[in-house]
């Protein structure tokens, strides 16, 4: 869970610093995030009862 919102942190500061400045880092970091985003949802989801019961 540590190595997503690592992530999750990395790619949105990549995101923020190349907005407006590079346009196809900028989207490519996007889809990174949104991945990492998933990724953690997914974790969640296998660690917890709760997430469990929605699989």
């Amino acid at each position: 869970m540590k190595a997503e919102e690592c992530a999750i942190r990395a790619y949105k500061e990549l995101y923020q610093y190349t907005h407006g400045r590079d346009p196809v880092t900028e989207e490519l970091a996007e889809e990174i995030l949104r991945d990492e985003v998933k990724h953690r949802t997914d974790l969640i989801n296998l660690l917890t009862k709760e997430g469990a019961k929605r699989l």
